[in-house]
């Protein structure tokens, strides 16, 4: 899994340079998004294959897409529903949420998906225009700067999310560079950097999607000709779908905080090592018999919480191993500082024995290279 996304980055600039390659640029067949047609476009692959001998690879190519395009929409509709059921159980108001927030016999949430799948239904008022089939263009570029919101708004999410993880790795509690955490849990590879250039790509694709119609839409009046260019309800739709989506995800993003339910910003010195290892299951694997007794679990202390202690490291704490407990001396006379200071790690002691017990009792992930990585989508391993 952590080399994963090798295979699309590896994938699509290899499939867009074979099709590019097989396929004249001033191909009449070719969409182009800002021009005026009568005719239906194709896709670049399907004009490649219909240049090659092999006659039914077009029909073939059509298919896959179609198959493509079906289980994306299900996936999507499948993560949207369950999405608007959570959001309704958990933060709309009741009457909404005893629409969208419940189930039937079968625990499936059918009005949540009735909700979203009624939206895909849209699309459908493309078929009715033959000219290049604006709704369905506006569509998809409205889904397009949706998406690239989402995305965004992932990337600085997992920035807040390492940041925490990298406070505790400071007050010497948690790190995610500890044998333990590499060895039981999931550590991404190369971030932050993939988390930055994910920031950069998705804002470059808000910016930029509506940039080319309004530039059309803009100097228009002033060319020579404009009969092979859509037409202005047609450049502004392209506008609107590309701004729209971003306009929606902002509006509601900033009603949910500061109208309702005014929430408010995570506060790092909030994120406990319960962010990261789970609650519930760490409590799940703490159940039933175990070789050692189980450690008992402390929330930290206002002194954990306190901001002024961050990059402070006490004077009794001088390990390098996160989960190293180190033996405090207890001296006849201390001052009140002293011992807070030995309280704040005995409480960190007895959570890097409770973290550590966790994640010993879990099995340990397979470490493979990247070429055995990639190997595994061709062969599996047989265990």
């Amino acid at each position: 899994m952590s080399f994963v996304y090798i295979v699309p980055l590896s994938i699509y600039p290899f499939a867009m340079l074979a099709a590019g390659a097989n396929v004249n640029y001033a191909d009449p067949q070719l969409p182009k998004i800002w021009a005026r047609g009568d005719y239906a476009t194709k896709s670049a692959f399907v004009i490649a294959a219909e240049e090659s001998s092999l006659h039914a690879l077009p029909k073939v190519l059509n298919g896959l897409f179609i198959i493509s395009a079906y289980t994306t929409a299900n996936t999507d509709l499948y993560a949207a529903s369950r999405s608007v059921f959570m959001l309704s159980q958990q933060y709309l108001p009741s009457n909404i949420a005893k629409v969208f927030g419940r189930t039937n016999n079968g625990h499936t949430p059918l009005a949540a998906i009735l909700l979203c799948s009624a939206l895909g239904f849209l699309s459908l008022i493309g078929l009715a225009d033959k000219t290049g089939s604006q709704p369905r263009i506006t569509l998809s570029e409205l889904y397009t700067g949706t998406a690239a919101c989402i995305y965004l708004t992932l990337c600085i999410t997992f920035l807040r999310f390492k940041a925490g993880l990298d406070r505790l790795a400071r007050r010497q509690i948690f790190g995610r560079n500890h044998p333990l955490y590499i060895s039981r849990l999931f550590k991404s590879r190369w971030q932050p950097l993939p988390a930055y250039i994910g920031i950069f790509g998705s804002a470059f694709v808000l910016v930029w999607s509506g940039v080319p119609p309004l530039v059309i839409l803009v100097a228009k009046g002033s060319l020579t000709s404009t009969d092979n260019l859509k037409s202005t309800i047609s450049l502004a739709f392209d506008v609107l779908g590309a701004y729209i989506g971003p306009f929606l995800f902002g509006s509601l993003y900033l009603s949910y905080k500061y109208i309702f339910p005014r929430t408010s910003r995570v506060d790092l010195r909030n994120l406990t090592v319960e962010d990261y290892v789970l609650e519930d299951l760490s409590s799940i694997e703490l159940e039933g018999p175990v070789s050692v007794p189980p450690v008992p679990r402390h929330r930290f202390g206002s002194y954990e919480m306190d901001a002024q202690h961050d990059g402070i490291v006490s004077p009794l704490s001088t390990f390098e191993d996160p989960f190293k407990q180190e033996q405090v001396h207890l001296s006849v006379s201390m001052d009140p500082m002293m011992q807070e200071e030995m309280e704040a790690e005995a409480s960190r002691n007895n959570e890097r024995a409770r973290i550590e017990q966790i994640l010993e009792r879990r099995p340990a992930r397979l470490a493979r290279g990247v070429w055995r990585e990639i190997w595994s989508f061709v062969i599996t391993d047989k265990d």
